[in-house]
């Protein structure tokens, strides 16, 4: 829910044929390569079981596992968040989507900059 006048949220869908792909640049810039790689972790884990569009609870721990493991051990000690899962699906459904994946995604790196001062590691 957005309020009036303020932009929607979440964002409309955009249809891959309504994109001008002859208007992007040859090369993403720093920001698109790193939403690049988000959308291509999420769908590698994605497809490991079940739907190819959302993670089962087992894909969201691997894919925290794996790449995430300093986060996800600083987070697996702290009894609040052991269930990380269940807070992060918001319908419930069981599987973690793409607009919840991003959700956790976005809080672990606010996280991460407010821990550091700045986005920094192991400083």
């Amino acid at each position: 829910m957005h309020k009036q006048g303020g932009p929607s949220w979440p964002p409309p869908p955009v249809s891959r044929s309504s994109a001008d792909l002859s208007k992007m640049a040859k090369e993403p810039t720093q920001l698109e390569s790193a939403l690049l790689a988000l959308c291509n972790v999420f769908d590698k884990y994605a497809k490991e079981e079940g739907s190819k569009r959302t993670l089962s609870q087992k894909e969201a721990k691997t894919i925290m596992e794996k790449e995430m493991p300093t986060l996800f051990q600083i987070g697996k000690d702290r009894p609040e968040k052991a269930d990380f899962f269940h807070d992060v699906d918001l319908n419930k459904n069981g599987e973690m989507d793409f607009m919840e994946f991003m959700g956790l995604v976005s809080s672990l790196t606010v996280l991460l900059y407010e821990f550091h001062g700045d986005c920094s590691w192991g400083s």
